[in-house]
C-alpha cells in the first residue's frame, strides 16, 4: 500500500515538466539531515534537525553557498534559491549554454 501513495503523491511532480533555463546545482557536502543522521549514530543519541550541531552545519553550508553564489555570478548566472535541508544545492537561471566551460563544473 506504501507504494501506491508514493505514486499518488508523487503524480503532479510527473505532470509538472522541467523548466526551461533552470537548473539545480547540486553542491558537495552532506546537507543537514545528513549530517544530522551522521552525528546521531556517531554520539549514539538521537539529534534533532533543530538542534545546535544542525544550527552549526546550516551555517556552514551557507557560507560555503555564499562562494558558490558568487562564482555563478561572476559567469552571469542568476540565483533563484538555495537548499541546504534535505540537499545542499543552489536553483539557478541561465540563458546560456550549460554547463559553462568552466574549471570545477562537471556534466
Amino acid at each position: 500500500m506504501g507504494f501506491k501513495w508514493v505514486v499518488v503523491l508523487g503524480f503532479p511532480l510527473f505532470l509538472a515538466g522541467a523548466e526551461p533555463g533552470r537548473y539545480i546545482v547540486e553542491l558537495s557536502g552532506d546537507p543537514v539531515a545528513e549530517h544530522v543522521v551522521k552525528e546521531s549514530k556517531a554520539s549514539g543519541r538521537r539529534l534533532a534537525i533543530n538542534s545546535e550541531t544542525a544550527r552549526t552545519r546550516r551555517s556552514q553550508l551557507r557560507i560555503e553557498q555564499q562562494q558558490a553564489r558568487a562564482a555563478l555570478q561572476d559567469l552571469g548566472i542568476q540565483i533563484l534559491d538555495s537548499t541546504e535541508t534535505i540537499s545542499n544545492s543552489l536553483i539557478v537561471g541561465c540563458r546560456m549554454r550549460w554547463p559553462p566551460k568552466s574549471r570545477g563544473f562537471r556534466a
